[in-house]
């Protein structure tokens, strides 16, 4: 009887140290199903769609690239819209995107590394600066000419005579002596970061006054604010209104 009742006990402390093992790896089954569940669903976000893929083939894009803006984005991705000559909207082979304008610049900083070395342009193409809770347009351009983000935009000063070419060649002039990245364009405005600032801010406020009068009759108000702002911001910024 000692030894049925010893027997029965050490079965049944065995049976429960097995219990006890199968629920632990059981457990441990289950996570990992969950762990694996999430990156199915995580990697079916961002998987493109078939109309992600029809407009990467209409606008020669890698699909990579689509895939890159819309797991960076998580928003609808559109073809860009340009203008001719004449100053008419037209499609571009161009990528666009609408976001929020908080998100905006630094989307466009996030991007460029991850594009740049592929061959692609990322910039602004459209601020408007939250008001009425606009989005703005982030577009991306296959190429490493940034004075084709301009000629694609058609930016320019018609009021003040100056042309789309007139605007990439004063530009190009500057660049000469400040390098500068052009960060954002559209149909009547141009931002560029300085990689060299000018030593001389005064004189070369001056110069940006004479070419667009409205970044300082319409904007910082002197030529003296234009140049503390220039300095601060290490950006240019030109806008004809």
């Amino acid at each position: 009887m000692d030894f049925q009742k010893r027997f029965l006990e050490n079965t049944m402390e065995t049976l429960i140290i097995f219990v006890f093992l199968i629920t632990v790896l059981s457990c441990g089954c289950i996570d990992s199903v969950k762990e694996d569940s999430v990156k199915e669903l995580t990697d079916e976000n961002v998987t493109l769609s078939p109309q992600d893929e029809e407009l990467a083939e209409r606008i020669g894009f890698d699909k990579e690239v689509l895939f890159i803006v819309r797991e960076d984005s998580n928003v609808q991705l559109h073809q860009l819209t340009g203008f001719d000559e004449n100053g008419t909207k037209t499609k571009v082979n161009g990528l666009s995107i609408r976001v929020p304008y908080e998100k905006s610049e630094q989307l466009v900083f996030n991007l460029r590394p991850k594009l740049r070395p592929k061959g692609y342009m990322v910039f602004l193409s459209e601020m408007n600066f939250g008001i009425g809770n606009e989005p703005d347009e982030i577009a991306i351009l296959k190429g490493t000419d940034q004075y084709e983000i301009l000629r694609i935009k058609q930016t320019n000063g018609i009021n003040y005579g100056v042309e789309n070419k007139d605007v990439i060649d004063k530009l190009k002039e500057w660049e000469e002596l400040y390098p500068f990245e052009i960060l954002g364009a559209d149909f009547d405005w141009v931002e560029a970061e300085f990689k060299t600032v000018p030593e001389d801010m005064d004189s070369f406020a001056e110069e940006v006054y004479e070419f667009c009068p409205d970044v300082v009759d319409q904007g910082t108000g002197t030529v003296e604010d234009l140049a503390e702002e220039m300095r601060k911001t290490k950006r240019l910024f030109l806008w004809w209104d």
